[in-house]
């Protein structure tokens, strides 16, 4: 494809995607699901490992550390580690601070590295990496900001996992360089769909650019079409549950199924503000009305829920 033409694609989705998104009713359902669905394809992308969805949203409400397979602690690590990349430097934070908060929350489950070595490292990695991403968002360059993801996904630097930080920092980097800082977009599903033509546009800078714009394309698309789905299930969930009086916590736990479809009833009630009790009978309404359904496997001592039709989307 063209360079120009593709270039305009990526724009029109990136503009449409942000404008759906300043009159989405619920951003921070959309927002939880592109966490999920961008960790779920950056962990096949660059670690090579498929993790069901459902699993992903159990191991958000389990103790991380409780858990024996290190490939489930590191989805858990790559959610958290997106979630503080997207939104960028905080504040005065330094680009090299950013950049270090993002690394140590996508290896913080690694607990077995020899920390003084793998400090080391990194600190080197993150410094030759920070020069060219100040120049990436004071400049919004769209050549510069294929060159640096390219660079960083054929870097050998991030103890040979560069590529997963590539895919972990593209979706800020998008936000900035196109200018739409509403849009939440990652590119390691659109990437990764065809990993012989990605490694092949990689080896060149002019064939690359391309292909990013296509992949940036392809991914705003989709996740347009995903918060489309979001706010329809929404109002078919809702419609799904008695009518309750002004003030009811219902469409609320309804909002906090859709952000995180897997929870228990204390993780519920938590995010409530409300007794066990309480909760349990807002559960209750929901399971009745098919809105959820108890998860399979799930101990009566921590029962866990799980809304399917918001991991269908």
């Amino acid at each position: 494809m063209d360079e120009r033409f593709a270039l305009a694609n990526a724009s029109a989705a990136m503009a449409r995607l942000d404008e759906s998104m300043r009159h989405h009713r619920m951003p921070a359902v959309a927002r939880a699901w592109m966490l999920r669905s961008e960790t779920l394809a950056i962990m096949e992308c660059s670690e090579g490992e498929k993790v069901p969805e459902q699993i992903l949203c159990h191991l958000l409400v389990d103790d991380l550390y409780g858990l024996s397979n290190l490939k489930q602690r590191v989805s858990v690590c790559i959610h958290a580690a997106l979630d503080r990349a997207i939104d960028g430097p905080q504040g005065d934070e330094d680009v090299a601070d950013w950049l270090t908060a993002v690394w140590s929350e996508s290896e913080s489950s690694n607990r077995h590295l020899d920390a003084g070595a793998a400090e080391w490292r990194n600190e080197t990695s993150i410094w030759e990496s920070a020069a060219p991403i100040r120049s990436i968002l004071g400049t919004r360059s769209y050549s510069m900001t294929a060159e640096c993801l390219r660079q960083l996904w054929l870097s050998p630097s991030f103890d040979g996992k560069g590529r997963r930080m590539a895919l972990l920092l593209a979706p800020h980097f998008l936000k900035m360089t196109f200018d739409a800082p509403l849009a939440q977009v990652g590119l390691a599903r659109a990437l990764n769909a065809d990993p012989d033509a990605t490694k092949q546009a990689s080896a060149d800078p002019e064939t690359w650019i391309a292909h990013f714009f296509e992949a940036v394309a392809v991914s705003a698309r989709r996740a347009y079409e995903a918060t489309q789905t979001l706010s329809r299930l929404t109002i078919d969930l809702n419609n799904l549950m008695p009518a309750e009086r002004a003030g009811s916590r219902k469409a609320k736990a309804l909002e906090l199924f859709l952000q995180r479809p897997v929870r228990t009833v204390q993780d519920l009630a938590s995010d409530l503000g409300m007794s066990d009790y309480g909760t349990t009978l807002i559960i209750e309404k929901m399971v009745k009305a098919g809105v959820v359904q108890k998860a399979d496997g799930s101990s009566k001592q921590n029962r866990s829920y799980v809304c399917r039709k918001a991991m269908a989307v």
